[in-house]
């Protein structure tokens, strides 16, 4: 009964956050560089969920009333999956070869020092932080263009790093990996700086590998057949705002172009108990009120799965992935039905997210969350992990596809009937 007052309790309506859109500097000639405008009607957007620092709660029932589920079909007129075009050898030697755990730990290092005050949106140290991301992606010669957010009178930035597809007709399509630049503001009495290290300049500092080991196979002649997009989203801590933003200035077309997302949120510690746990948050697929209500009663096993039977091609992809690199993940999906991070930005919208994590344990939104407590190494193989996953949904010629959430299936629709408020009740 205490989950049934809980799930209750959070339909009740709060004030909706602030967001609107400020000027943006555009990279020409580039098919995906964004242009910050009014979010569109047609995109889904919870109000009031995000108003603030968003509590578990409000996510879990938000999300849960109007969930985004995933499944898999290949493009039209393909019958069966097929193998990635381009042989993988030199892809998988530029990847492992040019992402390197040495330069990761000096733009941890950077990022999460205490003199940034924790990144926080709206203020001039995350806007040094967005300085340098942005010159790292020019440097590696990666067209970069910045989006303004505005939350709450408050200004940020996205950067987004853009690389065209090659092949013709699947150029229009798109292969997004990102990473959250932002973290919290100082707490307690008297106030202690968030460093934020793993939180998240370890994903942020393993994106930035990601970029230079692309740029690096663009120096060889080698492109992949989809455009690839790195974007470093700002306001996450507030909200998931900035990704948000990001999918909302897309029309429906093209947000249909968007064949993946691949989000690094807190890629830098270890798991004690075992080292090689990486775990993959993805959503569950559901067709029916009562599968609704049997999720929501928990008796569903949607934790640390060694399966994804809703998403068999993004399973095969991911394994084989794993497999061909080498780096012998212990790889568990969570099928999780609200979002934490930006990847459920895209999710609500109908677009296939999952987040990569660490797996691993340690001092969550603190003042321990500190650079020496970060693994560099681990970065790197998950950052590795990224950059191939992301360049084989660039080249294959089947693609995940995300199916949003049936109107009319819906957590307060599931609370009026009173047999499956029984199931949840009984938990």
């Amino acid at each position: 009964m205490r989950f049934l007052a809980i799930l209750l309790s959070g339909l009740i309506a709060h004030p909706a956050i602030a967001v609107s859109a400020g000027p943006v500097h555009s990279a020409p000639g580039i098919p995906w560089t964004v242009q910050a405008v009014v979010p569109p009607e047609d995109v889904p957007y919870f109000g009031g969920i995000f108003d603030g620092q968003p509590s578990r709660r409000k996510i879990f029932v938000a999300l849960a009333a109007s969930l985004g589920l995933s499944a898999c079909a290949p493009r039209p007129g393909v019958s069966s999956p097929a193998p990635i075009r381009i042989p993988a050898s030199p892809i998988v030697d530029t990847f492992k070869s040019r992402i390197q755990a040495e330069s990761i730990q000096q733009d941890v290092q950077f990022l999460g020092d205490p003199s940034f005050k924790g990144r926080v949106f709206g203020t001039p140290d995350n806007e040094k932080a967005v300085d340098y991301i942005k010159s790292r992606v020019e440097q590696a010669g990666i067209p970069v263009s910045l989006q303004s957010v505005i939350v709450a009178g408050e200004q940020g930035h996205n950067v987004i790093g853009t690389i065209e597809g090659s092949d013709p007709v699947l150029k229009a399509e798109v292969v997004i990996i990102s990473a959250h630049l932002d973290h919290d503001p100082p707490r307690g009495n008297p106030p202690q700086v968030l460093p934020g290290a793993n939180d998240n300049a370890s994903g942020t500092a393993g994106l930035l590998a990601v970029v230079e080991a692309y740029a690096a196979l663009l120096k060889q002649g080698i492109r992949p057949q989809r455009a690839v997009v790195f974007a470093f989203f700002n306001a996450e801590e507030r909200g998931s705002v900035g990704s948000r933003f990001f999918v909302s200035e897309m029309g429906a077309e093209k947000r249909s172009k968007i064949v993946q997302v691949i989000n690094m949120d807190m890629v830098g510690w270890n798991d004690p108990v075992n080292p090689h746990r990486l775990r993959v948050a993805a959503a569950p697929f559901v067709s029916s009120e009562e599968d609704l209500a049997w999720i929501l009663s928990g008796r569903t096993p949607l934790w640390k799965t060694t399966e994804l039977p809703e998403n068999p091609i993004l399973q095969r992809e991911i394994e084989d992935a794993n497999d061909i690199l080498g780096l012998g993940f212990d790889i568990r999906y969570d099928r999780v039905i609200y979002g934490r991070s930006d990847e459920d930005s895209f999710n609500q919208a109908g677009i296939s997210g999952l987040r990569l994590r660490d797996g691993g344990f340690g001092p969550y939104h603190s003042p321990d969350d500190t650079v020496d407590r970060v693994d560099p190494v681990r970065i790197y193989k998950i950052a590795t992990f990224a950059a191939f996953l992301a360049w084989r949904l660039a080249n294959s010629d089947v693609r995940p596809m995300y199916h949003p959430f049936p109107k009319e299936i819906s957590t307060p629709n599931v609370l009026k009937n009173a047999q499956l408020v029984k199931v949840i009740a009984e938990l």
